[in-house]
């Protein structure tokens, strides 16, 4: 009963932190700054993308470790 509640809390937390990374690199890459930097939608899509893979895998390594105590 304990394991699923924390497995529970992990995925709950995994999907907040997904949607808050996926939010700030919105917000810097598609924002003004953001195209001005680096110069166009393009390449802020591109990173966007790869950002968001990053913050996904690193949400799902956090929830496994999490899941193991």
């Amino acid at each position: 009963m304990v394991f699923v509640r924390a497995e529970r809390f992990s995925t709950m937390h995994t999907a907040r932190l997904v949607l808050a990374g996926h939010v700030l690199v919105s917000l810097l890459f598609f924002g003004t700054a953001g195209q001005f930097l680096l110069g166009g939608e393009l390449v802020g899509a591109a990173l966007q993308s790869l950002i968001g893979v990053l913050i996904v895998g690193l949400g799902v390594a956090l929830s496994r470790i999490a899941a193991r105590r």
